[in-house]
């Protein structure tokens, strides 16, 4: 049996063509053995994690013509023609992984546009199909530089409303976290999906969205539509829309608690606020309120709703119970 260190010097000496022909058959055969499996991928591993640098880094008329040499120069003696068929399955076994490896060193990834938002901040945008995004505070979408070419595909974290372009057979997909995916031809819609929220929820101003999960589809969604996933329990739920209230200056919450009142208080107007730990958690607030009142106009009626009060320092704002 042929120890490891062997195995990986012959291998060395295998990607630098310089096996004979009696360590060819050695080394062809310790491959198949499923004794050396570990070995072997090991090997592959290191090579494909640490970019080693036996592997060249472009895949010169010289190294594929070594490779089909190597293949081709395994011939078999007369009393040994089934082994010399095992030989060979190997010579074409690490040619491939080789072969595979040069191709993903050599292969250049995408170029990509990330456009993000800071607590406090929208954005307005045209995507190169003539889409619009707005963009709403503390999010981020991510597009490759061929958008449009192919296909439409975008990547959110957070919120944003789209108005889409027509393109005919190129459907516009939005990835959003939990493999939720929503794909439209032409329509207007919103889609929230914030990570440190329960939910994602996608809602329908115009036109028709697939939503699927995984691939599969779980509704198609219409006009003044709105689905909720619950991201714990996988579950959704489809209800009346209103959600583009935001794009239009207003804060709409129907049945929120106020942990999640406050979060959306905190990225829309870029301030810390937190909750002290004698307020109820079952604390729920139903109102549609002007953003320009003003935060603190806000937090006052909010505050109203349950007897709460508010204090500030540090540039930080707390909730409290009312004593």
């Amino acid at each position: 049996m042929m120890d490891e260190l062997r195995l990986k010097e012959l291998f060395e000496k295998y990607l630098n063509g310089h096996l004979t022909a009696e360590e060819k058959e050695l080394f062809f055969k310790a491959v198949l053995d499923s004794r050396y499996q570990e070995v072997v991928e090991e090997m592959v591993g290191t090579l494909w994690n640490n970019g080693n640098n036996s592997i060249p880094t472009e895949p010169s008329p010289e190294s594929i013509q070594r490779i089909n040499r190597i293949i081709k120069s395994v011939r078999p003696p007369v009393y040994k023609r089934l082994n010399w068929y095992k030989i060979a399955a190997a010579a074409v076994l690490i040619s491939a992984v080789v072969t595979g490896l040069i191709r993903f060193r050599t292969s250049k990834p995408t170029a990509k546009y990330l456009v993000t938002t800071l607590n406090g901040e929208r954005k307005n945008l045209t995507l190169p199909d003539g889409s619009q995004v707005y963009l709403n505070a503390a999010s981020s979408i991510e597009y490759s530089k061929d958008f449009n070419r192919n296909n439409r595909i975008i990547k959110l974290t957070g919120e944003a409303f789209f108005e889409v372009s027509p393109a005919g057979n190129k459907p516009f997909i939005v990835k959003s976290s939990h493999q939720i995916n929503t794909q439209v031809i032409g329509t207007s819609f919103n889609i929230k999906d914030y990570e440190n929220e329960p939910s994602i929820s996608i809602a329908v101003i115009s036109g028709k969205v697939k939503v699927l999960n995984n691939d599969v589809p779980l509704s198609v969604l219409e006009k003044d539509t709105k689905l909720i996933y619950e991201k714990q329990n996988r579950h959704f739920q489809l209800e009346k829309s209103d959600t583009t209230s935001w794009n239009n200056g207003f804060l709409v919450f129907k049945n929120d608690s106020l942990k999640h009142v406050m979060s959306t208080l905190s990225r829309t107007f870029a301030t810390k606020i937190s909750i002290s730990h004698e307020v109820p958690d079952f604390l729920l607030v139903n109102a549609c309120l002007d953003e320009n009142l003003g935060l603190h106009k806000i937090l006052e009626l909010i505050c109203k709703l349950h007897e709460l009060k508010y204090s500030e320092r540090n540039n930080q704002i707390i909730i409290y119970k009312y004593k």
